[in-house]
């Protein structure tokens, strides 16, 4: 029996992924409207999550592409913190793109944001640790529910295959 290597197996993972994808389609537009929120999922719920995907394209043993998107539906207050946005980002997983939407309950578009527009901070803290970790902040403000958040990020991930610099030898 022929062995298979880690490599070959995930890219047949990943083409499988996606090849499912396409005969399983997604309710892939976008659900911002709250009208689409059934009352028994309403009565004593928070937050309704309508979508949450991640792709990600492995480029070579050195490089992937990260890309997920999510929506959620804020239905009182108990679920503001939903409406707060974080992405991380060091030197080994750049952060090429985000966007985040904010819309009212009838699905029309409050406020976009994009990448420029998050606060940029360092996950040390205080400053006492130095690290190259950081993380880019945003939080939507809106009193008025149900409300619905949409964020979407594309990263690319150096060292996919978990080795830091060059191997010699290859």
């Amino acid at each position: 029996m022929p062995v298979v290597s880690e490599w070959t197996r995930g890219i047949f993972l990943l083409l499988t992924f996606f090849f499912w994808r396409q005969l399983c389609p997604q309710a892939a537009a976008q659900q911002s409207e709250a009208a689409g929120v059934t009352d028994s999922i309403m009565n004593g719920a928070a937050v309704v999550e309508r979508t949450d995907i991640t792709e990600i394209a492995i480029e070579s043993p050195r490089k992937a592409s990260i890309h997920r998107k999510y929506v959620y539906t804020i239905l009182n207050s108990r679920g503001d913190e939903y409406a707060t946005i974080r992405t991380f980002y060091d030197k080994f997983n750049d952060l090429i793109n985000a966007t985040g939407v904010l819309y009212d309950a009838g699905g029309n578009v409050l406020k976009k944001i994009r990448k420029s527009e998050m606060e940029d901070w360092s996950t040390a803290g205080s400053g006492i640790l130095m690290t190259d970790a950081r993380v880019k902040y945003y939080h939507f403000y809106c009193r008025s529910y149900p409300y619905t958040i949409s964020f979407e990020e594309e990263r690319e991930r150096k060292g996919a295959d978990g080795r830091k610099g060059k191997v010699r030898g290859r």
